[in-house]
């Protein structure tokens, strides 16, 4: 089965998807959100997001195998710009925990915009 993305033909017929987290859920225990600093407001924004579409992504099983608990600030260095433009992941100045927050926001209103589009 071929797919248009971005003007690009993909043929994802026999490919292997896993669900990703993002920010990679072991990142969002309680206990380690408090140790960061985080207030309980703050943790239940953080606790209320991480889960859901804004969090989201499909990979491959080997580029989620590989992916594994790697912090996302690490693993998203070592992709490239066609890779952010297909998994909708915004240009921000910082992929670390603490921009988890604007990552989301961001990352909704590329949804959103891709959603219109079709």
């Amino acid at each position: 089965m071929k797919c248009l993305l971005d003007g690009e033909a993909y043929d994802w017929k026999d490919t292997s998807f896993h669900e990703d987290h993002i920010f990679p859920a072991s990142e969002f225990g309680v206990r380690g959100l408090r140790k960061l600093g985080y207030d309980n407001q703050k943790i239940q924004r953080y606790l209320s997001r991480f889960n859901t579409v804004l969090n989201l992504e499909l990979l491959t099983d080997t580029e989620n195998l590989s992916k594994n608990s790697t912090p996302f600030s690490k693993w998203i260095a070592g992709r490239d710009d066609g890779f952010k433009r297909r998994h909708l992941i915004p240009e921000l100045d910082s992929y670390d925990l603490n921009a988890f927050e604007d990552f989301a926001e961001a990352r909704k209103q590329l949804l959103v915009k891709r959603f219109k589009a079709i």
